[in-house]
Formats: structure tokens, sequence, C-alpha cells
């Protein structure tokens, strides 16, 4: 009876050092999943940061010029500015 109970103490035991090991390592992949996503939202952000800030730049090299050409009295035509700099494909 007792050898009976010392094996079962051990395969608890065993079993018990099992789940903790998952438990352990089911946490941390808990937590580089988070870590990543925020990671990848960080760097989605600055990377429409980017292209905006970029967009914004073609826009006002393309404006620059004609603001020289133009008085206030007349508008800057939609024709003169490059689609490329603000449609992506």
């Amino acid at each position: 009876m007792t050898e009976k109970m010392t094996q079962l103490e051990a395969e608890n035991a065993d079993m018990k050092d099992k789940y903790m090991r998952k438990y352990a390592e089911l946490e941390n992949y808990k937590k580089r999943v988070l870590r990543e996503r925020e990671e990848a939202a960080k760097y989605s952000n600055a990377m429409l940061l980017l292209d905006i800030l970029s967009t914004i730049d073609n826009f006002e090299r393309a404006i620059n010029p004609l603001r020289m050409e133009t008085t206030s009295e007349t508008s800057i035509p939609a024709s003169r500015l490059s689609k490329s700099s603000w449609c992506h494909s």
C-alpha cells in the first residue's frame, strides 16, 4: 500500500511540475503576443505617419511654385497637382 502511495505521489508531483511548466509557457506566450501586437501597432502608426508626411511634403512642393505664379484672387488649378503623390497603386 505504501509503495502504491509513493508511486502516486511521484506521479502527482510529476504532473504538477508539467502543469506548472505548461502554465508558465502559456503566460509567456500571452505576454509575447501582446508585446508583438503593441509593436505592430506602433510600427503601422509610424509608417502611416511617414506616408502622410511624405504626401504633405509632395503637395507643398507642388503648391509652392504655383503660389508664386498666382495672385490672391486666383486659385490653383487641380490639374497642376500630381495625382501620383496622393494615390498609391
